[in-house]
C-alpha cells in the first residue's frame, strides 16, 4: 500500500537532525546543494511534497540515507508498492497543493485505472 501523508514527520526529522549539527537553513542547504527557498518551504508547509532530486540532494547533504528520507515522506518502499508516475511541473504543483486526503484519493484512482 502507498501511504502518502502530510511531510511533518519529514521537516522534524530534518529540524531534529539541522539541530543537532548546530546548522541553519542556509547552512542546511548549501551543504545539500539546494536553494534554501526549497528548504524552507519543506520546512514549514507540512503540504509540500519534494521531488525525488531534493531528498537525494538532502540524503547526501545530511549524510544519511535515502530510503530513510522517502519513508518520513510518507511513501513506503515495499516491493509491491513502487509506482513511479512522471509528473510535470504543473502536474507537480498541483498534487503539492492538495491535502493529504486528496493524495490519497488521486493514488487509489490511478490504482482502480491500472486495473485490467
Amino acid at each position: 500500500m502507498i501511504v502518502v501523508q502530510s511531510m511533518s514527520e519529514l521537516a522534524d526529522y530534518l529540524l531534529r537532525e539541522m539541530n543537532q549539527r548546530n546548522w541553519s537553513q542556509r547552512e542546511a542547504a548549501t551543504r545539500s546543494g539546494i536553494p534554501k527557498t526549497t528548504l524552507t518551504d519543506l520546512l514549514n508547509n507540512p503540504d509540500h511534497v519534494p521531488q525525488l532530486r531534493t531528498l537525494q540532494a538532502l540524503a547526501v547533504g545530511f549524510g544519511v540515507p535515502l530510503k530513510r528520507l522517502i519513508e518520513l515522506s510518507g511513501f513506503s518502499l515495499d516491493e509491491e508498492d513502487k509506482v513511479f508516475i512522471v509528473l510535470t511541473e504543473e502536474e507537480r504543483r498541483a498534487f503539492s497543493g492538495m491535502t493529504p486526503d486528496q493524495r490519497r484519493a488521486v493514488v487509489e484512482l490511478i490504482r482502480t485505472l491500472q486495473q485490467p
